[in-house]
């Protein structure tokens, strides 16, 4: 369509080989259903690429490449946008020899960029403690069974994914940070492996109610931080793709709703102005809120 920009989704991580959304044994529906909606009413055509989430990075790329090959006119430009895991696929496809030339940027929110810390306990632990497997079963996660959908995403994996996939000038990252009391309650027993103060600066930032804690409940900060930064919005891990039905509260759900929005319109303006600069690919330049005009240092200990 004419005027429109040309924009391919990637979501996160699926250890059950299909694009549904869960938590534990409940499935809410497919994982773009509440973000394409938003983003076509704001000028993006959205290409959401199916079968990815499980295997490594580079697996689910190849099995992108194929969708993008198959759906997109050839030689035809597009800016990658991927959520959460979704966003390492987007990187690893930035560098493909067949692609590289056609793609005008890469957007990503909530993605772990240098790992994600809950994923090296979900590694090592349930083989050395069986009750922890026991217990996560229960739950509907065999993490025993779903080794291999984890460890490529462990802070030392994504060093060596680093090194071999490294910033290129395309990169900007959507940083979610949310108050401590609007983090979901699946990811609250995860709090203490998320961040390195543990359970008890979960507990203090409970008590003081931060405007910002220093995750999305599942991701950190200095993880999400890559390339171009804007944000921080205050969304947690599933409400940052639209789920905000997961909230209770009327009111928490109205907060997130606006939250939701702003980051649907900082997206979208991102990808327009990528799309239609006139710059090399990966050399536009494009203000961020709240953020100085260029490209940030990749080094999450700046961020």
């Amino acid at each position: 369509m004419k005027n429109r920009t040309q924009v391919v989704f990637l979501h996160g991580l699926n250890t059950h080989g299909d694009d549904l959304m869960r938590t534990g044994s409940r499935v809410w529906g497919r994982m773009d259903e509440w973000l394409i909606p938003p983003l076509t009413a704001r000028g993006l055509d959205v290409l959401s690429v199916n079968g990815i989430g499980y295997g490594t990075p580079e697996s689910q790329a190849e099995v992108a490449k194929r969708e993008i090959l198959r759906a997109l006119p050839e030689r035809s430009e597009f800016v990658l946008l991927g959520n959460s895991l979704g966003g390492l696929v987007a990187r690893v496809l930035q560098h493909d020899a067949e692609l590289r030339s056609r793609v005008r940027g890469v957007l990503t929110w909530g993605t772990p960029h240098h790992g994600a810390p809950a994923a090296t306990p979900a590694v090592e632990w349930p083989s050395r403690h069986p009750w922890i497997n026991t217990l996560s079963r229960a739950f509907g996660q065999d993490l025993i069974a779903k080794r291999e959908a984890y460890e490529p995403y462990t802070p030392a994996s994504l060093q060596d994914f680093n090194a071999r996939f490294p910033a290129t000038g395309l990169e900007h990252s959507f940083l979610c940070l949310v108050p401590a009391r609007d983090v979901l309650g699946v990811f609250w027993p995860i709090t203490g492996l998320v961040h390195e103060d543990g359970f008890t600066g979960a507990i203090r930032r409970w008590i003081i109610d931060d405007d910002f804690a220093p995750s999305d409940g599942f991701i950190p900060r200095a993880s999400q931080a890559f390339g171009q930064i804007h944000g921080p919005f205050a969304l947690d891990h599933f409400v940052q793709i639209g789920m905000i039905h997961l909230y209770k509260s009327a009111a928490r759900r109205a907060k997130a709703q606006r939250e939701f929005a702003r980051l649907c319109d900082e997206l979208a303006k991102v990808a327009k102005l990528l799309a239609n600069s006139a710059e090399p690919h990966g050399h536009a330049t494009v203000a961020a809120s709240g953020q100085a005009t260029g490209l940030a240092s990749t080094d999450p200990a700046s961020n």
